[in-house]
């Protein structure tokens, strides 16, 4: 999930369902130890889910009957539950197909948050998209950002991670947020 390092767990990942994806409003809603929460989904990871979605909706049982749609962001004909369960040996196999060290799933996520500090993005925005509970009293008692104030956070943040690397922002069928209340 290159720039949107939004699941608490790769499991919270691993179990997303098509029906939490909403290209409309942009977001994505997940299911993890915490409850359910939804969380924004940027321009480029909307098209990459895009992407996915077109070439994945039918899966090939390994019997060889005929092929279904799938329920699953991210299906596994060998799991049992239908879906990825462990994307750790397909991480490792990235990472030395493109010859990069050894980084954890855990690391993308803190270096989600230490971008975003550089980036200028309010460090509680990255808490709440990230499902932290709101740490200091100012967060816990007088700033409510909307969805579509995160949602206006997460796309230039990932704008900018977009732009640190050369890569330009996709324009994608992600509504853009009709209110932008940055508090």
């Amino acid at each position: 999930m290159s720039t949107c390092r939004w699941a608490d767990s790769p499991r919270e990942a691993a179990s997303l369902r098509w029906a939490s994806v909403d290209f409309s409003s942009g977001t994505i809603t997940l299911d993890g130890k915490t409850g359910k929460r939804t969380v924004p989904m940027g321009p480029y990871l909307a098209a990459l889910l895009g992407d996915l979605r077109r070439i994945g909706l039918a899966v090939v049982p390994i019997d060889g009957s005929k092929p279904q749609a799938s329920l699953w962001v991210f299906p596994s004909v060998t799991s049992a539950s239908g879906h990825i369960v462990d994307a750790s040996a397909a991480h490792g196999r990235l990472l030395a197909a493109a010859g990069l060290p050894h980084v954890s799933q855990r690391d993308l996520r803190r270096t989600y948050a230490s971008l975003a500090d550089s980036a200028g993005v309010p460090a509680g925005a990255i808490l709440q998209i990230q499902g932290h509970k709101p740490q200091s009293v100012h967060e816990r008692h007088y700033v409510h950002r909307e969805m579509a104030a995160l949602c206006e956070i997460q796309n230039r943040y990932e704008g900018w991670i977009l732009a640190q690397a050369g890569i330009e922002q996709p324009k994608s069928d992600v509504a853009k947020p009709n209110t932008i209340n940055m508090v």
